[in-house]
C-alpha cells in the first residue's frame, strides 16, 4: 500500500475509533442527547457568553506565539499571527488530538521560509508552555483542595498523581537547559551537529536554546499562559450554568478543566474527540460526583466549532497569502547577474508585465499592487490598466517601495487587445480597430506587443475577449507568447476551480505551441519581440467588485513569483525616467526573455552569439558572414533545446553550450526543468 494511502486508511481508523468512544457514552447513558437539546433552547445566553470568552484565549494564544517569534528575531506582524492561530484551530478539529492544528501552523511558517527551524520551534515552545502552564495550574488546585479531595476515595488519584507529573516535566524542563546537557549538544563546537543528532533536529536545539537568554520572553508567555487558561476555566463555568451544574466549584473547574485538556491533546484521535468527553467525565465524576462533564465536553465543541469555522474561512480566503509569502514585511533577496555586451555591461533585471488595478477591472489599489511587487523581489513592474493611463498622472510612475513602476496601458477594444508602453496618451484608442490604433501608437514612439493574442474564450469565468486576427498587420512590435492567467484558465473547469485556486501552479503548460510556431514564422520576415505577461486582477470569488471574498483568484503576491520578463539593460541609477527608459529600450531591441520564476529563479540565463569579436544577445538582428557560435548559458542545470526556425537542432541537459552555425535562421532557446516549462529566449535573427 502506497504512503498516502496508509494515511487515508489510519485517519478512517481512528475517526471510527472516536466514533466507537462517543457510541460507548451515549449507550451508558453517560450522553444525554434529549439533556443537551433542552440546555441548547434553555441556556443559549451562557454559551454565547462562553463563545465570545473564548476569544480571549484566541487573541492570547496569537500574542504569546508573536513573542516567541521576536525571541528569536522573527518579526510577524500581529494580524498574520492570528490569522495563522485560527486556521491552527480550524485544523485542530481535523488533526489527531486538539493541538493537531500547529502541524497547520508548522508547515505554513516552514513554507515561509524565515529561519525556519527557528519558526517551527516557536510553535513547539509555545505548546510546550501552554501544556505546562495547564499542568501547573492542576497541581496548584490539587494542593489548595487536597484534604477535600482526599476525602474522595474516587479522586485519591489526583492527589498524588497531578503534582507528580508537573515535578517530573519541571525536573525534565529544567535539566534541558542546564550547562551540562548543553555540553552534551553541543560537543561537536565547529565540526557541525552532532551525529545523533542531524542537522535539522540540532537547528531545533539551537533554537530553543536561545530562550536560555530570553528569560522575560519565557516569564510573559507564562503570565500569558495562566491568563488563557483560566478564562478557558471560567468558560467552563459558563457551560456549567447552561447545564444547571450545581455540584462543581469554582475550584473543581481549575482543577477539572486543565487536566481535561491536556489529555484531550493527546494525538490519538482526531481533535480529542471522544477522549476528550471521557475525561471530562470522569473528571467531573471524580471531583464532584457529578455526571455532566460528557456535556460540558460536547458544548466545549460546539464553542470551539465556531471559532474553527471563522479559522477556515479565513484558511479559504487568505490560503495563498500565508501560503506562498515571506513575512508581510520581508522583502525578498533580489539576485544580480550582468553582461558583457562589446564592452557595455549590461544587467538582467526581472519584472512582471500585465495586470490590473482598481483604475480599471482589478480588485487592489495600485499602491498595495506595487507595495507587494516590491516584497515579492521584483525589479521592475509594468501596470496596464485597461484603456487608461490615469495612474501615471497621479504619480504612480517612478520607483516605488523598491520597485520600478511603469504605467502602460492595455488597449481594448472589442477585438484585438495589445499592450503598449512609452505612450503619451491613449485617448480615443478603444474606439478604434487594430490597424488603427497601432498606427497611432507608432506615432507616439510607443512600443505595442500584442495580448494573450490565442486565448481561449472562457465565458463561465468571465472571460470572453477575442484572439489576435490582424497577423498581416506589421505595425506591432510584439507577442505576449505566455500570459500566465490564460495558461492556469486552460484546463480549468467549474468542477475543477478549487482545485486550480488551492493548487495554481499545477496544470501550467507554458506557451501554446502554436502561438510560439506562429511566432517562428513571423520572425523569419521580420523581427517580433516576445514577452510574458500575467494578466492578473487578483479577483475576488464569490463577489467580483466587493471587498467581502472567501476566494482570492491568484493574489499578486503568488502571481509576481510566476511568468516574469527578463530585460538585459543598463545599469539602473535610481533615477525614475531615465530607468523607466533603460527598461523601454531593452524591450524595443528585445534584450528579453521569459522565465518562469516560481520554479526558481532564472536570473543569469543567457543566450548570445559571436561573430568575429562582436557579441550578439537575444533580440539581435545580424548578417551571417561566414561561421558564428551560438551560447547558452543557465545558473542551472536544465533541458535546454536550440531551435531554429521553430525546430529543434540542439537538446542537451545541462548548464549550457556551445553550438557553430553556418546557415541563417530564426534561433532560440526553449528551457525546462524537470519537464516544467522554465525560460524561453527572444530569438537572435540570423540573416542571409
Amino acid at each position: 500500500m502506497k504512503k498516502q494511502g496508509k494515511k487515508i486508511v489510519g485517519t478512517i481508523l481512528k475517526l471510527l475509533m472516536a466514533v466507537g468512544v462517543l457510541l460507548f457514552l451515549y449507550y451508558k447513558n453517560d450522553i444525554d442527547i434529549g439533556q443537551l437539546r433542552e440546555v441548547l433552547y434553555t441556556g443559549w445566553r451562557w454559551i454565547v457568553l462562553a463563545w465570545a470568552l473564548f476569544v480571549i484565549t484566541i487573541v492570547l494564544t496569537g500574542v504569546r506565539w508573536q513573542l516567541l517569534l521576536q525571541a528569536q528575531g522573527i518579526e510577524m506582524p500581529f494580524m498574520m499571527a492570528m490569522r495563522l492561530t485560527l486556521i491552527g484551530q480550524a485544523f485542530s478539529m481535523v488533526f489527531p488530538g486538539a493541538t493537531g492544528g500547529d502541524l497547520v501552523k508548522a508547515y505554513y511558517v516552514y513554507k515561509m521560509g524565515k529561519k525556519r527551524a527557528a519558526a517551527v520551534t516557536t510553535i513547539l515552545v509555545d505548546r510546550v508552555i501552554g501544556l505546562y502552564c495547564m499542568i501547573g495550574m492542576a497541581s496548584g488546585m490539587v494542593l489548595m483542595e487536597s484534604a477535600r479531595l482526599w476525602a474522595i476515595p474516587m479522586a485519591r488519584p489526583l492527589v498524588y498523581s497531578i503534582p507528580l507529573v508537573f515535578v517530573a516535566i519541571t525536573f525534565v524542563l529544567g535539566s534541558f537547559f542546564t550547562t551540562t546537557v548543553r555540553k552534551i549538544f553541543t560537543s561537536a563546537g565547529e565540526s557541525g551537529p552532532p551525529v545523533l543528532m542531524g542537522e535539522q533536529l540540532y537547528k531545533v536545539y539551537i533554537a530553543v536554546d536561545q530562550y536560555r537568554e530570553a528569560r522575560k520572553t519565557i516569564v510573559y508567555a507564562i503570565l500569558i499562559s495562566i491568563v488563557s487558561i483560566s478564562s478557558i476555566c471560567i468558560l467552563f463555568v459558563c457551560l456549567g450554568q447552561a447545564l444547571l451544574e450545581k455540584k462543581m466549584t469554582m475550584p473543581d473547574y481549575f482543577l477539572v478543566t486543565p487536566t481535561s485538556m491536556v489529555i484531550t491533546g493527546l494525538p490519538i484521535f482526531p481533535g480529542g474527540l471522544g477522549l476528550g468527553e471521557f475525561a471530562m467525565g470522569k473528571l467531573f465524576e471524580m471531583v464532584a460526583d457529578s455526571s455532566s462533564g460528557q456535556e460540558a465536553m460536547i458544548l466545549w465543541r460546539i464553542v470551539t466549532m465556531a471559532w474553527s469555522v471563522i479559522g477556515l474561512v479565513i484558511y479559504l480566503t487568505l490560503r495563498a497569502d500565508v501560503r506562498d509569502v515571506a513575512m508581510e514585511k520581508e522583502v525578498e533577496e533580489r539576485m544580480d547577474a550582468t553582461f558583457d555586451y562589446n564592452g557595455e555591461e549590461l544587467h538582467d533585471y526581472s519584472g512582471a508585465i500585465h495586470f490590473h488595478t482598481t483604475y480599471s477591472d482589478g480588485s487592489e489599489a495600485i499602491e498595495k499592487v506595487i507595495s507587494q511587487g516590491g516584497e515579492s523581489g521584483l525589479d521592475f513592474m509594468v501596470v496596464t490598466d485597461h484603456d487608461t493611463m490615469e495612474s501615471r498622472a497621479d504619480g504612480h510612475q517612478g520607483w516605488k517601495n523598491g520597485v520600478l513602476s511603469i504605467v502602460g496601458v492595455e488597449i481594448s477594444p472589442p477585438s484585438g487587445h495589445c499592450l503598449a508602453v512609452r505612450l503619451k496618451d491613449c485617448n480615443g484608442m478603444r474606439e478604434m480597430t487594430p490597424p488603427e490604433y497601432l498606427v497611432k501608437v507608432r506615432e507616439q514612439n510607443g512600443l505595442s506587443f500584442i495580448a494573450h493574442p490565442t486565448a481561449p474564450k472562457r465565458p463561465e469565468f468571465f472571460y470572453k475577449i477575442d484572439g489576435w486576427n490582424y497577423w498581416d498587420n506589421e505595425d506591432f512590435d510584439g507577442l505576449e507568447i505566455w500570459s500566465y492567467m490564460h495558461d492556469w484558465l486552460r484546463n480549468a473547469s467549474r468542477m475543477s476551480l478549487i482545485h486550480h485556486l488551492f493548487n495554481p501552479s499545477r496544470g501550467i503548460e507554458g506557451p501554446d505551441p502554436a502561438l510560439l510556431e506562429h511566432w517562428d514564422r513571423l520572425g523569419q520576415q521580420r523581427r517580433v519581440i516576445g514577452i510574458g505577461g500575467i494578466d492578473n486582477h487578483a479577483r475576488n470569488l464569490p463577489f467580483r467588485h466587493l471587498p467581502l471574498y472567501v476566494f482570492k483568484v491568484l493574489p499578486f503576491r503568488y502571481a509576481f513569483k510566476t511568468v516574469r520578463t527578463h530585460v538585459l539593460a543598463d545599469h539602473f541609477t535610481g533615477e525614475d525616467e531615465p530607468d523607466v527608459n533603460r527598461v523601454h529600450d531593452a524591450l524595443q531591441h528585445g534584450h528579453c526573455y521569459i522565465a518562469y520564476d516560481y520554479l526558481t529563479s532564472a536570473t543569469g540565463f543567457s543566450f548570445s552569439g559571436k561573430q568575429r569579436d562582436t557579441t550578439f544577445l537575444m533580440g539581435d538582428e545580424v548578417t551571417l558572414n561566414g561561421g558564428m557560435t551560438l551560447k547558452v548559458s543557465s545558473p542551472r542545470q536544465a533541458e535546454i533545446v536550440l531551435l531554429r526556425n521553430g525546430e529543434p537542432i540542439q537538446k542537451e541537459s545541462s548548464m549550457g553550450f556551445s553550438f557553430d552555425i553556418d546557415e541563417p535562421g530564426v534561433y532560440r532557446i526553449e528551457a525546462r526543468l524537470n519537464g516544467n516549462p522554465w525560460v524561453f529566449t527572444n530569438p537572435i535573427y540570423v540573416r542571409a
